[in-house]
């Protein structure tokens, strides 16, 4: 197969057959961008049209990195990590908003990939890397756009992965999205998200579901951050600059494009912020600030959990941060006249 047999399909999961080894599933998306909040949310959309729903490519993994491995791979202008509900969803938004842009946030082949050594224990690092960035490269050529602005959301614990995601794309700008833990945390007391029941403690904690349903609810998904806090303090890679919620929107429009390259007009500008206008997981809401209400719902045991497990780590982190240098123009040298927030 040719890579140009590959434009205009999106692979959307991928597996292991127990006869024909790894396959990749794939969707038509025709004229669709990933305009949506998350990945699945325009996959979703796409497969309901006939054609998606008649026919049903499958292909072979390695038919894959035959057609779009060496010198076809291509790389993320930015990679966004974050340690959930800390408004990557936000920045992801915005630079979705921007003409031209391909903006893949959380999506499911991704997560198949990096996961693959559970199905498969045989599956090396190395295995991993190099299949992610065929994934990569199908979900960057899936829809039209503007190669300098294709921008991949990781999932959260996606940060657990960090030595993968970076043998596949070494020296790829990336930026680490957190929050205060205890605003964190209410948010997942309201909504608890995926990562948070207790079905996948084996994964994240080493724990069987029988140990982690005896915890507080409060601690155990104190502990689940733990980990990506963790893992976020672990890395070193100096492609990689720190965000912190309370910065946004305004570093959404600022250092994150000028971190990944992304050079922005008057027009990309206003786009974003309208899109900041908006909420950034219900697009059709406008967007109100909730630090303050969320501090005020926070409990004796969500502080006393925070405390705890997330404090000193978040501030560890805000340390760094802070000990960051402002971004160099010289990062993007065609557009003197921007300037640092």
């Amino acid at each position: 197969m040719s890579a140009a047999s590959f434009d205009g399909w999106s692979p959307v999961r991928v597996f292991r057959d127990p006869d024909d080894g790894w396959i990749v599933e794939w969707c038509c998306l025709r004229e669709e961008r990933f305009s949506d909040p998350f990945f699945a949310q325009t996959i979703d959309r796409a497969l309901w049209r006939p054609f998606n729903r008649a026919f049903r490519r499958r292909t072979r993994l390695e038919a894959l990195g035959e057609a779009l491995g060496g010198a076809n791979a291509r790389r993320p202008a930015g990679l966004i990590f974050h340690m959930s509900r800390c408004g990557s969803t936000l920045v992801a938004q915005m630079l979705a908003a921007l003409p031209g842009s391909v903006v893949v946030s959380e999506a499911e082949p991704v997560d198949d990939v990096l996961g693959a050594h559970r199905r498969d224990p045989a599956v090396a690092d190395e295995w991993r890397a190099e299949r992610l960035r065929w994934i990569v490269t199908a979900l960057g050529n899936s829809v039209s756009g503007d190669p300098r602005r294709f921008v991949l959301k990781m999932d959260s614990w996606h940060v657990l992965d960090l030595p993968v995601i970076r043998r596949a794309f070494p020296g790829v700008p990336s930026i680490m999205v957190y929050r205060d833990p205890v605003e964190v945390l209410v948010s997942h007391e309201r909504t608890p998200g995926w990562m948070m029941v207790p079905i996948h403690a084996e994964r994240l904690l080493g724990l069987t579901v029988d140990e982690a349903v005896t915890l507080p609810h409060e601690d155990y998904r104190a502990r689940i951050l733990e980990r990506f806090l963790g893992a976020m303090l672990r890395d070193d890679d100096p492609a990689c600059r720190l965000v912190n919620y309370a910065e946004l929107p305004s570093a959404a429009m600022e250092s994150i494009p000028l971190w990944f390259g992304i050079d922005l007009g008057s027009h990309d500008r206003r786009m974003m912020s309208e899109a900041a206008r908006r909420d950034a997981k219900e697009p059709y809401q406008q967007h109100t600030p909730d630090s303050a209400e969320k501090q005020r719902r926070a409990g004796a045991a969500i502080r006393t959990a925070a405390a705890v497990r997330l404090l000193p780590l978040y501030q560890a982190l805000e340390a760094r941060r802070q000990r960051q240098r402002p971004v160099p123009l010289s990062v993007y040298p065609q557009n003197p006249e921007m300037t640092i927030p």
